[in-house]
């Protein structure tokens, strides 16, 4: 939306009678909506240079482009104008001062003159100054507050298919738990249209958790738990129609399964995901020893579960495994466990209790769904010590963020080394009853890669997420960084680094801020005060790298707050860090969250950036 497009919305909304003109009390109203705290003497004074019909007989109105006007003179930005006193001659830009500030301040090296003229026909408004080829400080203002100055790098967004032949152990890729729930883990509903959207947004694995059904359709639901149940035949069909849908390279989604029915339903989860999926269900073991890439994989559906043994007689059609990951839980061992006779040995019970005695015994698996697992199955992990031959790369670890934090706490290069070449899984804990997220930095600085988080819940995690997934054209799948593939004893933990290692200083200058909204919550709108607001910039990395530093608050002003502080940070992986700049308004009881940008640290364009909130 461009900001004349912003105005005249702003002066339709402000204008409640509709006759296409405010009169001074719906300007000051309109002040104070817009966070702008200026005396009724100064408005008023504005408000008479903007009015061309006004006289002593009369209270005076402005229509829009008289309100055009007014709103120009009062979001002057003083730190704009001084950014361009700086760089121009007298009250233009020339195209060569132009071309030097792209150059000096920008870091676009690369540009020409010719680039520079266009820029110039694109923003500047003055005609004369076109045919001169310079700016104005309204067409300079235009330009930065344009794409071509957003904080961030356009290129770093950009999909690279030649960078997707690794084994799928070299990827971060982009992942959903329980998946099928709209909300909390308790009583929330369950969803297809949750797959839908999951997918839409470049996830590229998702879970099911599957349960006997009635009618002998299987179903998908939250096990023990008052969350509704869905079918899995509706959940494999939209899986089907979406899975590509917006992912133009068709990398592989991964559907984690956690396997709850007896076999006979088993066998029918099997039947339907042959008969939906057809030829996209990946079912051939190149058995080259090591995972295949997304680029091979390109248009496939793969079965995350357990598997049956090699061991095992060929001609019998089920056989034992452990439980699933989720029932191995320890966690759910901290909660007091009520009297026996409200308990339910119903593996489809709505009762939100887990049974000891369910959770603990082995499971049979039918062969049929057995043998849709081909490049990743579920196992349990044996350990850091078990020798190397254990480990086979078409095996999944899944751990519980309390079981991964503890395995990273005492082993982190271990850890490292092993997701160089096998797959982990870490999903949240099973105590995170409102769907909250864990911080998912501190698993991908250990080099797992099914990070998942609930995402259906929008915080500050998922925000890392986002700011992850949006990097390599949003396929679902980030590459990893070399110092997790060629490292030998890289610990994300470590508090000190080689001496020789290239390290970052990352310079933050907050300048200012423009149309800063009251809080949600905020009850300032009530009382028609306005807003106190200040930033706070925190690094997410590995240990070493992760900081937190704020400006100071900028008394009443929500429109145009100006801090011009800058805030300081070293980074020593900026290939593994993100910053999140978040704005807040102070409050004498704590602080009112108005809104937030994360960015990988190495997307990050370098000069004079907006922020879109």
């Amino acid at each position: 939306m461009s900001r004349e497009t912003w105005v005249k919305q702003t002066f339709e909304q402000a204008d409640k009678n509709g006759d296409g003109q405010l009169n001074l009390d719906e300007i000051m109203q309109l002040m104070r909506k817009l966070n702008i705290n200026l005396p009724r003497r100064k408005v008023k004074k504005l408000f008479k240079e903007a009015d061309s019909t006004l006289n002593d007989d009369c209270d005076g109105h402005l229509e829009f482009e008289e309100f055009l006007q007014f709103y120009r003179k009062v979001s002057v930005r003083s730190e704009l104008v001084s950014i361009f006193a700086k760089i121009s001659r007298n009250s233009y830009l020339p195209l060569d001062d132009f071309l030097q500030f792209l150059q000096s301040e920008q870091s676009a090296c690369d540009v020409t003159k010719d680039y520079c003229i266009q820029l110039i026909e694109e923003f500047e408004p003055e005609d004369s100054n076109k045919e001169n080829h310079r700016f104005s400080f309204q067409g300079f203002t235009n330009f930065l507050l344009s794409e071509h100055c957003d904080v961030i790098d356009r290129d770093e967004l950009k999909g690279r298919p030649d960078r997707m032949t690794k084994p799928l152990s070299h990827y971060f890729i982009n992942s959903s738990h329980n998946t099928y729930l709209v909300g909390d883990q308790l009583t929330s509903q369950s969803s297809t249209a949750t797959y839908a959207k999951a997918l839409a947004a470049g996830c590229r694995c998702v879970e099911l958790d599957c349960w006997d059904g009635p009618g002998g359709e299987p179903i998908i639901h939250h096990g023990y738990t008052f969350t509704s149940k869905i079918l899995f035949y509706d959940v494999i069909k939209v899986i089907d129609q979406h899975a590509f849908l917006t992912n133009p390279q068709r990398y592989p989604v991964t559907l984690s399964i956690e396997n709850h029915c007896g076999l006979a339903q088993q066998r029918r989860m099997a039947d339907i995901m042959k008969q939906i999926f057809g030829s996209k269900l990946e079912v051939c073991d190149t058995e080259k020893g090591r995972l295949p890439s997304p680029h091979d994989l390109r248009k496939k559906i793969l079965i995350k579960c357990k598997k049956l043994g090699n061991d095992l007689d060929p001609l019998k059609m089920e056989g034992e495994v452990s439980p699933e990951a989720s029932e191995e839980d320890d966690e759910f061992e901290e909660l007091p466990l009520p009297d026996r006779s409200q308990q339910s040995t119903s593996p489809s019970s709505t009762s939100p209790v887990h049974n000891q005695g369910q959770r603990n015994r082995r499971r049979v698996l039918s062969r049929h769904l057995s043998d849709l697992v081909i490049y990743t199955r579920s196992i349990e992990f044996p350990g850091f010590d078990a020798t190397t031959e254990v480990y086979r790369a078409f095996e999944v670890w899944s751990f519980s963020e309390k079981k991964a934090q503890a395995l990273v706490e005492s082993r982190a290069s271990d850890m490292v080394r092993l997701n160089k070449t096998r797959l982990s899984r870490i999903y949240p804990s099973s105590l995170r009853f409102s769907s909250s997220n864990f911080n998912p930095t501190y698993y991908w600085s250990a080099g797992c890669q099914l990070v998942a988080l609930n995402h259906q819940t929008r915080d500050r995690f998922m925000q890392l997420n986002d700011a992850m997934f949006e990097l390599n054209g949003g396929y679902g799948y980030v590459p990893k960084p070399q110092c997790l593939l060629e490292s030998e004893h890289f610990n994300p933990l470590a508090t000190s680094f080689p001496k020789n290692r290239d390290v970052m200083q990352l310079s933050i200058h907050v300048i200012s801020g423009q149309h800063l909204p009251k809080p949600p919550s905020s009850v300032l709108g009530e009382r028609g005060e306005i807003i106190d607001p200040f930033v706070e910039v925190e690094i997410y990395g590995v240990n070493i790298d992760s900081a937190k530093k704020q400006t100071s608050v900028v008394d009443d002003n929500g429109f145009n707050p100006v801090w011009d502080q800058q805030l300081d940070f070293t980074i020593f992986y900026p290939e593994l860090a993100f910053v999140r700049l978040a704005v807040w308004d102070s409050d004498p009881i704590g602080r009112d969250f108005i809104g937030q940008r994360t960015i990988a640290v190495k997307a990050m364009n370098t000069g004079y950036r907006h922020i879109h909130l």
